[in-house]
Order: C-alpha cells, then structure tokens, then sequence
C-alpha cells in the first residue's frame, strides 16, 4: 500500500513540473518541448529548420531574401525597375512613350495619331488619316484669282505589255480647245487600283499635279499606268507643271499658253423646221465683233446636216487674218432626212484687224464668208497716179460711215509719181483718230502727182470723232463725224 501511494505521488509531481515549465530539455520558445533547438523566429511553428530571415512577408523562415521591391510578392527574383507599370519587376524599361502599354518597344514618335510609335511620320496634313499619301492642304494657295480648273482626270488600264516603262513627263497646249493636257507616264501604282485622283494647286506659273491610287481590293503587285490631266481657263503665259506622287516631286514638264485665237464655244439651234427655208436662204453667214468681250461671234444659219446628230464640231485653222471654220455632223445613228441648223461659234484672243471668217464643210468645200472686224483697226488703199493734168484739182478730205465702217478718203493727195504705196499709220487717243501719211518708194521720180488715198476704219462705238491727217510730219486737215 505505501509503494503505490508514493508512485502516485511521484507521477503527480511529474505532472505538476511539467506544467509549471520548470521541466524542458529544448529552452526554446514554442509550445513543443523536447523539439530540436530553439530558432529565436517569429512564426507559429516552433522548433522548425528555419532561421529567422527578417523579411516581411506571411511565410517566416522561407529562402526568400527581402528583396526590397514594391510588389505584393516578398523575396521574389525581380528587382525594382522603377518602371511605370502595374507590374514589377518585368524586364520591361521605362519607354518614356505616350501609350498605355510600358516597356514596349514602340519610342515616342510624335505623330498626331492615336498609335505611339508606329511607322507613320507626322505628315502635317488636315484629315483625319495619318502619314496618307495626300500632302498638307494641296486645295488651299491654288491660285488666288485664278479662273484654271482641273476639268477632267483619267488613267490608262494596267500596262502590262508595255515594253518600254520609263517614267516620263508630257504638258501641251491645244489653242483649239485652249486646254492644257499634262500626261504622266509610266506611273507605278497597284496593279488592282479602282482610279487615281489627282489634285492641283496653282502658284505663280507652277501648276502641281498631286496624284494618289484609290484601291478597295489591293493586290500584291504594281504595274505602270499612264495618267492624264486637262485644265481649263489658265491665263497666256509658261507654266511649269509638277507631278507628284504620295506627296513626293516625280518629275515636271512645260508648256506655253499662248494668246493664239481659239474656239471658246460652239452651239447649234437643234433641227429647225424646214419651212424656213420657204423665206430665208440655205446657209447664210454672219460675223460680228463685241467689244466688252473682245470675242467674235460667227453664225452660220441654216446650215444643213442630219436630223438625227448628236452634235455639230467645229474646228478652226488661222492662216493670217483668215479665220478658217470646218463643221461636221456627229450623227452615230443618223436618219435619212436632213434640216437646217442655225450653228454659232464664238472665237477669242482674235488681234485687231479686219478678218475674212470661212466656213467648211467636213469634205473640205467652202460653203460661204463673213467679214469682221476686231478691236478698232484701219486698213488703207491707194490708187494709181491720177495723171499729171489734175494737180490743179483741189484736195479734200471726205468722211462717210457704211455697215459700221468709217471711211476717211484723202483725195488728190499729192506725192512723188514714182511711189511704191502710200503707209497710213492709226493712232486714237479718244475721240481723236490721228492718220499719219507716209510715201514709200525705193527711187524718187522728179515729179508728183494726185493719188486718192482711202482708210477705211472698223470697230468704232457709236459718238463723235475728229479725224486728222497728217501729210509729210505735218497735219494737213481735220474733220469730225458722228458714228450713230
């Protein structure tokens, strides 16, 4: 009885240090005694392999090392990069560009578009496209004053069998149509472009041509094309015309635009009903000059041609002051009648002078003429010596006005007898119409005699004017006619 009251008592003394701590074999400072050391950390579990490692994540006595980072993840391999993104550590750095994505490898490349650093240059131009191939406002300084169209745009089919593919440059002037036709040659666009459109710009005499391919479908090859450009209303002068491409100087041509006559337009009445004819003649002609417009105006009236014509065309050759209009039926489905057709042409930059205007038919036959003339001219005449027995008749001036022609008639003009002609030069200054006399001749006779010398003078408004003659440097008389 007495050993079994002393084991208990000795088991309850085991059990009374063991909870009062006294009796530990490992001094460390977790709940487990008896583990293997002590590791001084600061995680729950106590007596791990474990040594305090310092850092600050949720895991004590991992391998990590603090790595001193600003990302959620402690100890990981990154290293701060100071870049800008929500990343760290990425091997991505700093780009210093304007796009939401860091590191890329885009650079900033100052374009005005809404994609950093993309192949597009800043172009400088007004839409919404970046780096086309358009350039800044090529519709803007075209011109300023300038009355010059760009009236039609055209572009050959691929060239695909075209041996010869040097890129060359053309600009003529037709006096006819007064247009300016500049082909570009051998253009290299897409092989599967819907058109090219071309823009133009006008400075001074440089007339620049800016063309650009209109592709839906592209394909994935280039072929030569040959573009053509007609502009209207250009002022006489030389120009210069530039042709670009994308923006870029391909190549040039001139051209001279000269003050030649021209066509400016060409009507005709439609079919007119044939009983005209009844009072009127077949094919009457008329010419008249205006002077506000300085452009002469020609009628052919009851000219006959097809019934069913689609257009009468005119063409028109000047030989001197013979003004030569050839007309020609346009009729791809012609009925068998024909009617009369009044047909007008006006012509401009006609010189002043008295013109003979012809008219032709398309094989070449002259059916009539008209005579016209432009701006305020003279043509003078002079007859024969009158014979010397008439130097005792008295010399006169007579003025006459006829058909809007004035007459200036210097009778009995005495001048040597041996005269080749006698030159009447013109001058106006208002009202008053000076006509200078002068003698020409190679050997002067010993002798004169009486000529009739006749000016006559076209183009003149209605008023009065005062006519003064002048013989040898000196005026010899004056007279004053009214021009109703």
């Amino acid at each position: 009885m007495k050993r079994t009251h002393l084991f208990f008592l000795i088991l309850m003394l085991v059990f009374s240090l063991a909870a009062s701590g006294c009796l530990s074999g490992s001094d460390d400072d977790d709940n487990s005694d008896g583990d293997q050391s002590e590791n001084g950390d600061d995680d729950a579990v106590d007596g791990d392999t474990e040594t305090p490692d310092g850092d600050d994540d949720a895991v004590d006595g991992d391998t990590e090392a603090p790595d001193g980072d600003d990302d959620a993840v402690d100890g990981d391999t990154e290293a701060p990069d100071g870049d800008d993104d929500a990343v760290d550590g990425d091997t991505e750095t700093p780009d210093g560009d304007d796009d939401d994505v860091d590191g890329d490898t885009e650079a900033p490349d100052g374009d005005d578009d809404a994609v950093d650093g993309d192949t597009e240059a800043p172009d400088g131009d007004d839409d919404a496209v970046e780096d086309d191939t358009e350039v800044a406002d090529i519709e803007a300084a075209d011109g300023e004053g300038t009355t010059a169209t760009l009236s039609n745009v055209s572009n050959s089919e691929c060239l695909t069998n075209r041996d010869d593919v040097v890129e060359s440059f053309e600009a003529a002037y037709d006096a006819n149509t007064g247009t300016v036709t500049a082909i570009h040659h051998n253009v290299e666009f897409n092989c599967c472009l819907d058109t090219v459109d071309v823009q133009m710009q006008i400075s001074g005499t440089t007339i620049q041509l800016y063309e650009s391919e209109t592709v839906t479908t592209p394909c994935d090859c280039i072929c030569p094309y040959d573009v053509t450009s007609e502009i209207d209303d250009l002022e006489p002068g030389g120009y210069t015309v530039e042709f670009y491409k994308g923006g870029t100087l391909a190549g040039s041509a001139n051209v001279t635009v000269s003050e030649e006559a021209r066509i400016l337009s060409t009507e005709d009445s439609g079919c007119l009903d044939t009983s005209r004819l009844d009072t009127e003649p077949v094919s009457s002609f008329e010419a008249a000059y205006d002077s506000e417009t300085g452009n002469v105006t020609v009628i052919h009236r009851n000219a006959m041609f097809n019934c069913c014509l689609d257009e009468i065309a005119v063409e028109m050759t000047l030989d001197g002051n013979t003004i030569k209009l050839k007309e020609a039926e346009v009729a791809p489905n012609p009925c068998f009648c024909t009617c009369p057709y009044d047909v007008t042409t006006t012509i401009g930059s006609l010189e002043d002078g008295l013109y003979t205007v012809e008219f032709y038919n398309d094989s070449n036959q002259l059916q009539g003429s008209a005579n016209v003339a432009v701006g305020v001219s003279s043509r003078s005449a002079n007859s024969e010596c009158l014979g010397l027995t008439r130097t005792e008749e008295v010399e006169e001036l007579v003025l006459s006005f006829e058909e809007g022609v004035l007459t200036a008639s210097h009778r009995r003009a005495t001048y040597n007898c041996c005269i080749d002609h006698i030159a009447v030069a013109m001058e106006i200054d208002g009202t008053d119409i000076d006509l200078v006399e002068t003698e020409v001749l190679d050997m002067p006779c010993n002798c004169v005699c009486p000529f009739n010398v006749d000016t006559r003078i076209f183009g003149l408004t209605p008023g009065t004017y005062t006519v003064n003659v002048f013989a040898f440097g000196s005026l010899w008389q004056s007279k004053n006619i009214t021009i109703p």
